[in-house]
């Protein structure tokens, strides 16, 4: 739903103040204070008004001043826009570019507290990069063909696409911490040893035949 054009003025017509009792059709229409053109201009505080002469031979010289002023404040803002440009460079130069291309093999370093409490950096792999960003790559795990994306600092060259992956490096991988997902708990008992309870844990990717007994 909208409003005609022609009830578009802040001000009620001569010929319709009587009928709207002296309010705007956009007032009565929205029932908002009614707008006037000065509203859009900002005047900042604490700031003193000049007054320009737009006489007819005024006219160049302050359309020149005016011209002049924009410039000072577009200057101001590309000034600003650079400066963030040129610190969030400073900022990603510090890290040492990864020269690796997709097809590649590489070593991945990950903290995991459950098997490393005190977060010592573990290099595990070799993983092969799938996608190659700005700052980060995509790694498959040679065994799970899991995907997971990480950042070029975590990651060192272990060898180019042509190397050969052999069943001792697909051995290499599979006994390393590999981070699994649970699919499913099939059960659970109470085991009177340790005094606590035991889920059989279903695991994504794997047989059911191939579940775990893992503490509560």
């Amino acid at each position: 739903m909208g409003l005609p054009i022609a009830s578009g003025p802040s001000q009620p017509q001569p010929n319709t103040g009587k009928i709207t009792g002296e309010k705007s059709p956009m007032e009565l229409f929205t029932a908002l204070n009614p707008a006037t053109p000065l509203d859009v201009i900002v005047v900042g505080m604490n700031k003193e008004l000049r007054e320009s002469d737009w006489t007819v031979k005024d006219i160049p010289e302050n359309l020149d001043k005016l011209r002049a002023s924009l410039q000072v404040m577009h200057k101001e803002v590309l000034d600003k826009n650079a400066m963030r440009a040129a610190k969030a460079t400073k900022a990603t130069e510090k890290y040492e570019q990864c020269n690796v291309s997709e097809g590649d093999y590489v070593l991945w370093s990950r903290f995991d507290e459950r098997y490393h409490p005190k977060l010592l950096v573990t290099w595990t792999g070799p993983y092969r990069i799938k996608e190659v960003g700005e700052f980060s790559v995509v790694l498959e795990h040679l065994v799970t063909h899991e995907l997971r994306e990480a950042h070029t600092s975590r990651i060192k060259l272990y060898a180019e696409d042509s190397f050969e992956v052999t069943e001792e490096i697909l051995e290499h991988v599979s006994e390393q911490g590999i981070i699994l997902k649970v699919k499913s708990i099939a059960r659970h008992k109470f085991v009177p040893d340790v005094k606590d309870f035991m889920l059989e844990v279903l695991w994504e990717g794997f047989e059911d035949i191939e579940s775990s007994w893992e503490p509560l």
